[in-house]
């Protein structure tokens, strides 16, 4: 505890409670609640719904500010429990706000999910006799533009209830039926019907279909699926599950209300929090439901793997004449490691985590993997439940969410993402072949270089530094040496060593690059080389996971692993790549569109310096750029002088970069003479010699002033309410550059889509009813990768690029290289 102690402030007969966690630093040196930037951003908001501070009383669960701005911990909460319980009998508010998750705990549960029920008025809760309005806090949107508009809009919510709309939501099929049937069968209907699937591609358990809300049917497996359309949630994952269960929905036969929910931009993505928001629809998580089965399985595995430990590592001794004795000899690793599995509260999880070689002993002794809980495990009433409710919700929210949709204007931008799906789809099932030797011995090289670098950082520090730890680079950095210190960590207690400070610092002392090569190493090694083993199957492919509902632009993102975060240019990352190959016989082939985004500028904006460039074709654009910036004909430019940083602006205008993100990015660049000045004079430049891309960037930042969003030319949602956000002016300005940066690179991934529609259409199709073998493999941005046959690679780079849609008013264009291994591209 620090500071003052600060008690709750407002009036007895309050219309409105509010609860927020606890004081943060200044409240606690003032003594009075939400009086720092959090209580300015929460003045600002009931300004914004006409609600006077003065008819509130606000206070928090904890009335001492906890060091560090940590969460309060259970027994901070348990020391303030009844003086909270005091304030509400004494106030007796007609509401009960709850700003955050620690207070929406204190009166709902220790469960609470605020994805969920923020915003949602909770009635006949045990521990309240007054009706509860769960809210997110409004430190949350300090200093994070996305979550600002989810802030404003419970506070609407709010306002709202103060209005007389006080209902929670309903219900209206409390009491569904659910059943489970023998299969196969056949699911028709005229009208949309949602599905949903249990278990995964390679050990599938079942599906469950709804054709009215409030009824579902659960089975092992049917003929065919026969309704338009079939409504999935998730699709990239249910398709591979309907595969191995024998049913191959075709493209444009689906929809998917996960990407409904994501286009609009204003919704959860996850099925369980939509249902119970849009239809009162309480429902379990997988591993609620299934929790204990997992756990009971991962216990049993752990303890009988552990049982190898008495014959293999007990053995017998004695002296002269005397019995012999069993001695126990020191104890494997991996069997410390199943002895801290055991003692851990969630073991399956903490034996994910295991060094692979731990895990591959253990498998072997055990004749396999820990097995995952299923269906199976539970009662058969709880599992067909489970199963059936999730179809029950997706055939309720799909006719909702549909109606947002019109409502937007989103039934094109719909459709495109509906168009992609089958793509990559079947990009999640081709899988990256991997040269497992290579894997090993990149593994042992780069250990031998971590040796290295770690003997090179203590002689020249003359001490070892641990360059993973923050704390210890931080002693050394700026105690120390006396580095200039930038910021602080979140927690205050120590200045930031986070990769942009290292690279700022770089140049001002040696063993800083060394830091940052160490980490690499780290990183990579651990992320990659050291996980891969555990991660291929069978075949010796790794298989990534993608998902096209993260990204705000559009852009793909990948899971178990993230094989796009992969370091394209740097050695160790060429290095890492060369782990992924071709199969025998095949080729990988990649195609690059080129300078997409500043195409889509171009189009956007009708510059006519830029179309020209693009049209004509007779000058490259960071010829142009440098032509603009240092005033140098495109002849006689040198590329490391003007070509290499002229490409820099240009990129880092599109993203929105300010003058001191472009000094930092020339300096890593090794432009270490490159100052401020000289970015704002690149800047300025760029902006005079591109006078019509300057005006459309400052025509979206307008749109977003007038509208709080910003639309691209595909018609995709940017919600940017932070343009007014009343505290943070960094805030403030960083959403003024996404207004047009998140439009520009939106934009570009929308051409990529209806380029991956056409691939489908006119090159993967036509060369599959061929019989050749031709899968896409990656998307990474503006490039698409495929695995082919080998004497197949210059007829369908050919037709890959011929495939590029003319949909812009430049023409696109596309540069294709292929090779054995992805690190060839």
């Amino acid at each position: 505890m620090t500071g003052k102690k600060v008690l709750g402030v407002g009036p007895v007969g309050a219309r409105v409670f509010f609860v927020g966690e606890g004081p943060g630093e200044q409240e606690a040196r003032i003594g009075v609640p939400f009086c720092g930037k959090a209580g300015k951003l929460l003045d600002w908001l009931l300004h914004k719904i006409g609600l006077p501070r003065a008819e509130c009383y606000i206070t928090n669960c904890v009335k001492w500010h906890v060091e560090h701005n940590e969460d309060p911990s259970p027994e901070d909460i348990e020391r303030d429990r009844a003086e909270l319980e005091d304030e509400l009998k004494y106030i007796h508010p007609g509401l009960v706000v709850t700003l955050g998750a620690v207070a929406a705990r204190w009166f709902l549960g220790p469960d609470v999910d605020m994805e969920t029920i923020h915003g949602m008025p909770q009635h006949d809760i045990e521990v309240s006799t007054f009706p509860i309005l769960p809210l997110y806090h409004p430190a949350a949107a300090l200093h994070q533009s996305n979550i600002l508009s989810t802030v404003i809009g419970d506070f609407e919510r709010l306002k709202r209830y103060l209005q007389g709309d006080t209902a929670g939501p309903v219900d209206e099929w409390p009491e569904p039926l659910y059943m489970r049937v023998k299969g196969p069968g056949l699911i028709y209907d005229d009208g949309a019907v949602g599905v949903d699937t249990e278990g995964y591609a390679d050990r599938p358990w079942g599906l469950s279909w709804a054709k009215r809300p409030g009824g579902a049917i659960v089975t092992s497996r049917v003929k065919t699926i026969d309704c338009h359309p079939v409504v999935l949630h998730n699709a990239l994952h249910d398709l591979g599950v309907l595969r191995a269960l024998g049913i191959d929905l075709k493209p444009g036969t689906y929809v998917d209300t996960m990407v409904m929910a994501y286009l609009l931009r204003d919704e959860p993505q996850g099925l369980k929090p939509l249902a119970y928001r849009h239809c009162g629809m309480v429902m379990q998580s997988y591993m609620e439901v299934l929790g204990p089965a997992s756990l009971e399985i991962a216990q049993d595995y752990i303890i009988q793997a552990y049982g190898h430990v008495v014959p293999q590592w007990l053995h017998e001794v004695g002296k002269r004449g005397q019995p012999l004795k069993p001695k126990p000899l020191p104890l494997p690793d991996w069997a410390k490691s199943l002895e801290r599995c055991l003692c851990h509260k969630d073991p399956r999880r903490l034996w994910g985590d295991q060094k692979p070689e731990v895990i591959t002993h253990v498998e072997m002794l055990m004749g396999g993997p820990m097995r995952q809980a299923t269906l199976d495990d539970i009662p058969e009433k709880d599992a067909v439940y489970y199963s059936a409710r999730d179809a029950d919700a997706t055939v309720r929210i799909y006719p909702k969410l549909l109606a947002r949709i019109r409502h937007h204007g989103l039934e094109g931008l719909l459709q495109m993402e509906m168009d992609v799906l089958p793509y990559i789809d079947r990009m999640q099932s081709c899988g990256m072949m991997t040269d497992q030797e290579h894997t090993a011995l990149l593994g042992e090289w780069i250990d031998d270089q971590a040796e290295r670098l770690d003997r090179e950082i203590a002689a020249l520090v003359g001490a070892p530094v641990n360059a993973s730890s923050g704390d210890e680079v931080a002693i050394l950095l700026f105690d120390q040496l006396k580095l200039p210190a930038f910021k602080k960590t979140r927690s205050r207690a120590r200045y930031s060593t986070e990769d942009k400070i290292l690279e700022s610092l770089k140049t001002l002392h040696p063993v800083v690059q060394l830091i940052i090569d160490r980490r690499e190493l780290t990183k990579i090694k651990g992320t990659y080389v050291d996980k891969l083993p555990g991660q291929l199957r069978a075949d010796g492919a790794l298989y990534p996971k993608f998902r096209i509902t993260r990204v705000p632009t559009g852009r793909l993102s990948a899971f178990d692993p993230n094989v796009l975060a992969i370091p394209k240019h740097s050695a160790l990352g060429k290095m890492v790549r060369r782990s992924f190959v071709a199969r025998p016989g095949k080729a990988l082939l990649s195609i690059d569109l080129n300078q997409i985004e500043m195409r889509g500028l171009a189009h956007d904006s009708q510059d006519e310096a830029l179309l020209a460039v693009f049209r004509e074709g007779k000058v490259d654009l960071h010829a142009k750029t440098a032509e603009f910036i240092f005033g140098v004909k495109p002849e006689k430019q040198d590329d490391s002088k003007h070509r290499l940083p002229a490409k820099a602006v240009n990129f880092g205008t599109v993203m929105g970069m300010t003058p001191i993100g472009l000094t930092e990015q020339m300096r890593k660049n090794g432009k270490l003479n490159w100052t401020d000045n000289d970015s704002e004079q690149a800047l300025k430049a760029w902006y005079e010699g591109y006078p019509g891309a300057y005006r459309y960037m400052r025509e979206k930042e307008a749109e977003a002033r007038r509208t709080g969003e910003v639309r691209d030319m595909w018609s995709r949602r940017h919600l940017l309410p932070g343009v007014h956000h009343p505290v943070d002016e960094q805030v403030k300005e960083q959403s003024l550059r996404q207004t047009y940066a998140l439009c520009i690179q939106g934009g570009a991934q929308g051409v990529v889509k209806i380029w991956e529609k056409a691939i489908w259409d006119e090159v993967l199709e036509p060369l599959w009813a061929e019989g050749h073998y031709i899968e896409p493999w990656l998307q990474q941005h503006d490039e698409c990768t495929f695995e082919m046959d080998e004497d197949l690679v210059d007829r369908a780079s050919g037709m890959i690029i011929a495939a590029i849609p003319p949909v812009l008013s430049v023409p696109v264009t596309g540069e294709a290289s292929h090779g054995a291994s992805w690190a060839d591209l």
